[in-house]
């Protein structure tokens, strides 16, 4: 990723390269910019040119200065966007665990989940991220097995409706270019509706091989759970917030594109590429999905036309939300380590 999108603009002049003439593709070289002037680090040497000559220069925009022009005023806005949509998760969740009757409110399961993203953050898929939110509900009494159903049920249903959500938009943008990767996105709530349909059908739980002892005390509490008489409302209410928590995240994402002052050509693109990039995170290759969700947004943001440092400019600010609100999740739950339980009696 540093080889193929650099930091500093990399410039040439059209008109001075051999090279150009010979129809060969001239060098780049890295360029530093000034209030008055501009240095061209070129093999040779650094060379520096006045205004008049900067402004000649032909250049590959760079990751420093695509920021640099981004909209201070969209990226706030944007970044309280993004922590009512952590709410939005976190009532998503909370939709699932009313349904196990878990003694949690809205907003103790945002400090959860918000506690959580900082562990994410640390591990790769979001591991740790799980692990938190599965031993903060296991000190309250909560069988195992149901707080463990309720995190991947969460999961499932968020990568569901933000995989179909980005479907949609992009066969909108495009009807007659749907390929492959859209009926995959597409494909993807069908199945996650068809697994709970059989998890939750008569047979499924009536199977004996749920007698046997560690799938009795591991599956057969999930199955119950999901079959309960308000599950089917639990994971529609756990649905409908997951759409917004998707739209916020998909709006986002589609917003910084515009906060760079990018147009992209492709929009399908922009929606397919992001559910992509996002289903990338979660596979456990490195810590908080670095570098390979980034490619992600490289590869699919380029084939709507965004330039690779456009594209990774999106990926870092998107990242930057992320940790703000992983860094007030640190914050949370050091303080709630540190209280004392008050005096008894």
């Amino acid at each position: 990723m540093a080889y193929v999108v650099p930091v500093r603009d990399r410039c040439f002049e059209p008109t001075d390269p051999p090279a150009a003439a010979s129809g060969a593709n001239p060098t780049r070289a890295p360029l530093s910019r000034e209030p008055d002037a501009c240095i061209l680090h070129g093999s040779g040497g650094d060379v520096r040119l006045a205004p008049p000559a900067c402004a000649r220069l032909d250049c590959e925009p760079g990751l420093a200065s695509t920021l640099a022009h981004a909209r201070l005023g969209l990226l706030a806005l944007f970044g309280l966007v993004f922590a009512l949509g952590t709410l939005a998760w976190a009532a998503r969740w909370h939709s699932l665990l009313r349904l196990a009757n878990v003694p949690v409110t809205v907003l103790q399961a945002w400090r959860i989940t918000l506690e959580s993203m900082a562990g994410g953050a640390l591990l790769p898929g979001g591991v740790a991220g799980d692990a938190l939110r599965i031993g903060s509900l296991q000190g309250l009494g909560v069988p195992t097995p149901i707080v463990v159903a309720s995190v991947l049920l969460d999961r499932a249903i968020g990568l569901s409706t933000m995989s179909g959500m980005a479907a949609a938009l992009a066969a909108s943008f495009d009807p007659g270019a749907v390929g492959p990767a859209v009926l995959v996105l597409a494909a993807l709530p069908l199945g996650v509706t068809l697994g709970l349909a059989v998890l939750r059908s008569g047979p499924m739980r009536r199977a004996k091989l749920l007698d046997r002892p560690i799938l009795a005390r591991t599956a057969k509490p999930v199955l119950e759970y999901l079959s309960h008489p308000g599950a089917s409302r639990a994971i529609a209410g756990s649905v409908a917030w997951s759409l917004l928590v998707s739209a916020v995240q998909l709006g986002i994402l589609r917003g910084l594109l515009t906060a760079l002052d990018v147009v992209p050509t492709g929009e399908r693109w922009v929606f397919t590429g992001s559910a992509i990039a996002f289903m990338v995170a979660v596979i456990p290759a490195l810590p908080g999905g670095w570098g390979t969700s980034d490619a992600a947004f490289v590869v699919f943001l380029g084939r709507a036309g965004v330039s690779a440092s456009a594209a990774l400019g999106v990926a870092v600010l998107y990242r930057l939300y992320v940790y703000a609100s992983s860094i007030a999740g640190a914050v949370l739950f050091v303080a709630r380590r540190r209280q004392k339980p008050g005096p008894k009696g």
